[in-house]
């Protein structure tokens, strides 16, 4: 074969394997097309644009070097929790119920917890340490169509600025990769500081839309509480956080009215009282050897403060952390509330005039019990009235008076009269769903899409789930709310041990019919 034939045998080689590209790359975006698809409610085609998905904290892998994907860090899961717990902790908590020796029992507790998160330390600067973090593979051009879903990966421990700045190179890239000029962003708690970062500093030239679910813009209260040194766990905030995010096993009823026989009883208080007593004398040793070595170094934690407790956090620190110099951490964190924090309203309000902009909030749990903010109604992570952008919520457990309800569009009142959606930042583009948990994403994921390319753009008033919407976590569906107003009441120990004898009756009924089978 000459050299001339086996060149033209190459090209000709060549060109069928482009053909076979091109025609994979069809095929390929077909079928995200008719996956992604808005369902047949959607009253006009839209074009559909890229789609970059934006996580939330702990969701990308972190690698102890990045050049080597071989040597990931394993997030601690329940089993290692309950392993840490039952291995240290409780062992340590015997001893020190024994001698009361507040020392000891806060070095072996420090140490045990500090063990299984080593590797998520970070350096004082905020940076991570050596050449750990996270790979973020850039999709093939073939792989950027017509509504196709990236998700963007980063560093959840680093900078909000600098994960902006890999968010812009990642969007840059789709763009001038593909026939697109715009992206849609979908975000997830921690994601929406990542995107708001972004927006400040990139502009939104390249959005066509935003879907934020559950965003952590306005902060968490309990990160502000903790950053202030302000731990406080009761008996009635570990019971009504247990009660509300068990959810839906066979034996939700049973542990239910144990847990509420054990409050009747006096011992779950008693456990509790214990515990807080122990964590509260803990609580300096805890600051400077645990919870602030591990997390405070995490840049995304302060953007997650709310903005009325950030210049008392930062004098907290400052004051009662002696470990290290933080100055070059401070001045990363003032660096984020001048750019991004102080003029968030401001960077959001443009976009919505230029762009499709929705917000997904929850209702219907507590938060965590760790301090006094475990009473603000939200998803068992964020209250609601900061994932809301703004809402106003009753006190847990209870509904808004006829006082405040006075003069009021009903419309923005949830059927059950505990959330005002009328103080939002857009009342008219933000969607409550009541009885799911924050971290319960993947129910609300189909939403995004359905939310960005509606045929018009997307209202409380034209869209098919209507303002308020309740989780059935039986057919995993939203239903429209029509929850009335109620105040939780206790139930008196008399229904409370009836209660545990019928779930205990009817789980003994169901095991011996499985067992004689």
């Amino acid at each position: 074969m000459t050299n001339k034939e086996s060149i033209d045998r190459i090209k000709t080689i060549k060109k069928g394997e482009d053909t076979m590209k091109k025609i994979l790359s069809i095929i390929i975006c077909i079928s995200l097309i008719f996956t992604l698809a808005v369902p047949a409610f959607a009253s006009e085609n839209t074009e559909k644009c890229p789609i970059v998905y934006v996580h939330g904290i702990a969701s990308s892998t972190i690698y102890l070097d990045k050049d080597n994907p071989d040597e990931k860090v394993d997030t601690p899961d329940k089993e290692a929790f309950i392993e840490l717990i039952k291995e240290e902790i409780l062992p340590a908590l015997v001893v020190y119920a024994a001698t009361r020796d507040v020392d000891k029992l806060s070095h072996t507790v420090s140490a045990a917890i500090n063990d299984s998160f080593r590797h998520w330390f970070n350096n004082t600067d905020g940076t991570a340490k050596g050449n750990s973090g996270v790979i973020n593979n850039y999709p093939a051009e073939w792989e950027i169509c017509e509504g196709s879903l990236h998700r963007f990966r980063y560093d959840w421990r680093g900078d909000p600025i600098t994960i902006a700045g890999e968010l812009n190179d990642y969007i840059n890239y789709i763009t001038e990769n593909s026939e697109f000029d715009k992206v849609a962003l979908t975000s997830h708690s921690l994601g929406a500081v990542v995107v708001l970062a972004y927006l400040s500093l990139y502009g939104n030239d390249k959005v066509y839309g935003y879907v934020m679910d559950s965003p952590a813009i306005e902060g968490v209260s309990y990160v502000g509480d903790l950053l202030c040194g302000e731990i406080d766990i009761t008996g009635e905030g570990v019971l009504t956080f247990l009660k509300g995010t068990l959810g839906k096993t066979e034996y939700e009823e049973l542990i239910a009215s144990s847990l509420d026989i054990l409050e009747m009883a006096g011992v779950s208080d008693l456990v509790v009282d214990f515990l807080d007593d122990a964590v509260k004398k803990m609580a300096p040793v805890l600051f400077e050897e645990t919870l602030f070595p591990i997390f405070g170094y995490w840049l995304t934690i302060w953007a997650m403060v709310p903005e009325d407790r950030i210049d008392e956090c930062m004098a907290f620190v400052k004051e009662n952390y002696n470990n290290g110099d933080l100055s070059f951490l401070m001045s990363k964190i003032e660096a984020y509330n001048s750019l991004v924090r102080e003029k968030r309203k401001e960077t959001l309000l443009s976009l919505d005039e230029s762009a499709r902009v929705a917000v997904i909030s929850r209702y219907g749990h507590t938060c965590f019990p760790i301090t006094s903010s475990w009473e603000l109604v939200g998803d068992a992570v964020i209250e609601t009235k900061s994932s809301s952008l703004g809402a106003e919520t009753a006190p847990l457990g209870d509904y808004f008076s006829e006082e405040y309800l006075k003069g009021k569009d009903m419309k923005y009142i949830s059927p059950d009269k505990t959330v005002d959606a009328s103080t939002c930042l857009f009342p008219e583009k933000t969607w409550f769903f009541k009885n799911i948990l924050h971290e319960e994403v993947g129910y609300t994921r189909d939403l995004h899409t359905q939310l960005l390319f509606f045929g018009e753009e997307a209202t409380c008033d034209n869209f098919t789930l209507s303002r308020f919407s309740v989780f059935d976590r039986d057919s995993e569906t939203f239903i429209n709310d029509e929850t009335q107003p109620q105040k939780a009441e206790k139930p008196s120990p008399l229904e409370r041990l009836f209660n545990f004898l019928k779930a205990l009756l009817d789980k003994l009924i169901i095991f011996f019919k499985g067992f004689g089978k």
